[in-house]
């Protein structure tokens, strides 16, 4: 009998297949062009930077993160077929599975999300895709950026990826943890300069420690400008 791990992989690896599909990269264009010709004038959305999201090759996009709107809302802004980690609750079935993965998500499962979700991303990053992770880890409230994980600093040396910071400002008032449907509230998001981690003199462990924390100061700088563009 085949275990629970086996199975995982199993799935994993048939939606990562999924999503480069021909069909799956036509509905993930459908869903994007939706979102940005029609969601986006909901918002009221403005953006800058969003050039920093079409650069070529494998990089890391690395939002503030305070609602479930914020990987639809910034996927968009790319032109390239983003992905992003997701609750494995949304693969039950092929339906759901195939929609899921064309959408962009990969599933983690819950309690062991650390782990392979840095395998997943490592392998995705490898093999040239951009992925979106969260440094934050789940969602947070506030306009402050008080701690992130080093997994974008991880991810970023392994697979010699840069950084793209996001900053976001308004998608914690229009769809807060537990409402359903979102209100229609001013979203600004605001795209940083890659960042490219150098190992320096230190070590590694340390290296790591020093570009999050740099990650964090440039996330609270792009978080502080989108509240400056949002109460204008």
């Amino acid at each position: 009998m085949t275990s629970g791990a086996d199975e995982f992989a199993d799935l994993c690896q048939r939606v990562l297949r999924i999503g480069k599909r021909r069909s799956s990269v036509c509905l993930y264009r459908f869903i994007t062009w939706i979102v940005r010709t029609l969601v986006y004038r909901y918002f009221s959305l403005q953006s800058s930077g969003r050039e920093h999201l079409n650069l070529p090759g494998p990089f890391i996009i690395a939002p503030v993160h305070r609602s479930n709107l914020d990987v639809p809302l910034v996927a968009p802004l790319s032109k390239r077929h983003i992905r992003s980690l997701a609750k494995d609750s949304m693969f039950k079935g092929r339906l759901a599975s195939w929609f899921s993965a064309a959408i962009g998500a990969v599933p983690v499962r819950r309690g062991q999300a650390d782990r392979q979700a840095l395998e997943m991303t490592e392998q995705l990053l490898l093999g040239g895709e951009a992925v979106l992770v969260f440094p934050e880890g789940t969602r947070q409230h506030g306009s402050e950026v008080e701690s992130i994980f080093d997994g974008c600093a991880y991810l970023a040396a392994k697979c010699d990826a840069p950084v793209v910071p996001v900053g976001i400002v308004g998608t914690e008032e229009a769809m807060p943890s537990g409402v359903k449907i979102p209100r229609r509230r001013k979203v600004v998001v605001c795209v940083g300069e890659p960042m490219w981690f150098n190992a320096g003199a230190g070590g590694r462990a340390a290296a790591r420690r020093e570009f999050s924390e740099q990650l964090r100061l440039r996330l609270q700088e792009l978080m502080d400008e989108a509240a400056v563009i949002c109460q204008s």
